[in-house]
């Protein structure tokens, strides 16, 4: 034997993709500081430092909110693969691009997940602010909140 271990079964991956996932996510915090990464991607810093320690993955939402901040596609950041930044000023000539109504629909699942775990995520921040001592604390991620919740809600509609 070399003195590796070999994980047997449905999880002999997990452990190789939260070691790649934290090493994409070292490449883009690169000489930031993880506090302020963190602040800007709407994370708890403890969360981000289970990442980066491969101990931890990204759940959708917080996947795409890394991805967004970065600027880099969410499949480059998930897996590795793919085309690391989105095409830039890439514009379809009009109606040449169609989607299907599969897709439609899929997007509009994924949209009504989001919004029911914002929906509850901002009912516990109102719930924490009104037993707080000092819920003025709380404003700031009650509005970044409902701003999320409009905004997904707006792309509901545009579908």
């Amino acid at each position: 034997m070399d003195g590796h271990v070999q994980t047997i079964g449905h999880y002999s991956g997990l452990k190789n993709i939260a070691r790649d996932f934290a090493l994409r996510l070292k490449e883009l915090i690169a000489f930031q500081s993880v506090r302020s990464f963190a602040r800007s991607c709407q994370l708890s810093e403890t969360a981000l430092r289970k990442y980066l320690n491969g101990e931890s993955t990204p759940n959708l939402e917080r996947l795409i909110a890394i991805a967004n901040q970065s600027g880099v596609t969410v499949e480059w950041l998930a897996t590795g693969k793919g085309e690391k930044y989105p095409p830039q000023n890439v514009a379809e000539p009009e109606g040449s691009y169609q989607t299907s109504p599969q897709l439609h629909e899929i997007e509009r699942i994924v949209l009504n997940k989001l919004i029911a775990n914002t929906e509850k995520r901002l009912n516990n921040i109102q719930e924490i602010a009104s037993h707080s001592q000092s819920p003025a604390i709380w404003e700031a991620s009650i509005e970044m909140e409902q701003n999320t919740l409009s905004d997904l809600k707006a792309e509901l509609r545009r579908l």
